[in-house]
């Protein structure tokens, strides 16, 4: 498994690009269901900055009820939402070359054919960007069927290369067995790795992860470490899990659950998350 790197400075994006240097391009999703309604929303956010980001994340997470053995991933929105959100356009990633770009503007005027045409050399040498921006087009139906092993593939590509989203993703696809056979483990590696790299929305599934047991040892002093790291980083739905599961702590566990969420924020000073 890739190993993030462990500051800020590893990472020449972070800060006011981060956005632009992590997030996927907007899709203009219109009908699509369920985890890949929501990944595909999110994406759509990434034209707006983190602020506006931040703002449809937390109403997307709102619009969605919690199931009752476990709470919803990442971007918990429907196929409505996830349609309104695609309306904007994408804005390139920051350092994106010419050829990219071409995508870009083939991909923006509706050209997802010709998008993938561009993309898909560029990820077959590797561009990092290009393999996470294919494995989105796979996993929701622009320019291609729909095919979660292939999104799975390049999302893996780029996960393996230290995207943050792609990694978050494929924790995400493990969690649920799609493309892939069901495994809490692995979803758990690749949620570490990405909020290893300042995602608090793997953070905040971390969190969930130990709450149920799932990949790790059932442990409410770890799941509220987690949704205290994510929370405290912005996620919303995170903080109200943590104040709900505060009620079921005592105040010795709730002290060593705040004191780990302390030394893991510590060691890990990102100027800026992905909400």
């Amino acid at each position: 498994m890739p190993q993030p790197s462990q500051n800020a400075a590893a990472h020449p994006g972070w800060g006011p690009a981060c956005a632009q240097r992590h997030e996927p391009p907007v899709l203009r999703v219109l009908a699509l269901r369920g985890s890949r309604a929501r990944r595909a929303a999110a994406s759509s956010l990434a034209a707006g900055g983190r602020a506006l980001r931040y703002c449809f994340l937390t109403l997307l997470r709102s619009a969605r009820p919690a199931p009752a053995t476990q709470r919803p991933r990442s971007f918990g929105a429907g196929a409505a939402l996830g349609s309104l959100l695609g309306l904007a356009l994408w804005v390139a990633p920051a350092g994106a070359g010419a050829d990219f770009a071409a995508g870009q503007a083939a991909y923006n005027a509706g050209d997802y054919r010709g998008a993938l045409q561009v993309w898909k050399p560029l990820a077959e040498q590797g561009d990092v960007q290009a393999q996470y921006h294919l494995g989105l087009m796979y996993d929701t139906e622009r320019g291609v069927l729909r095919n979660d092993h292939e999104a799975v593939k390049w999302y893996r590509r780029a996960a393996e290369q230290g995207h943050v989203v792609a990694q978050r993703i494929l924790g995400q696809m493990y969690q649920d067995g799609e493309g892939v056979a069901q495994s809490y483990p692995d979803a758990v590696q690749w949620y570490r790795l990405a909020a290893e790299q300042g995602d608090a929305s793997a953070a905040n599934s971390l969190g969930w992860m130990y709450r149920n047991g799932h990949g790790v040892p059932w442990s409410n002093v770890h799941a509220h470490m987690w949704f205290e790291i994510a929370a405290e980083r912005g996620h919303t739905g995170a903080a109200k899990s943590r104040e709900s599961l505060k009620r079921r702590m005592t105040p010795a566990q709730l002290e060593q659950a705040w004191r780990l969420a302390r030394d893991w924020l510590a060691q890990h000073p990102y100027a800026a998350w992905v909400a």
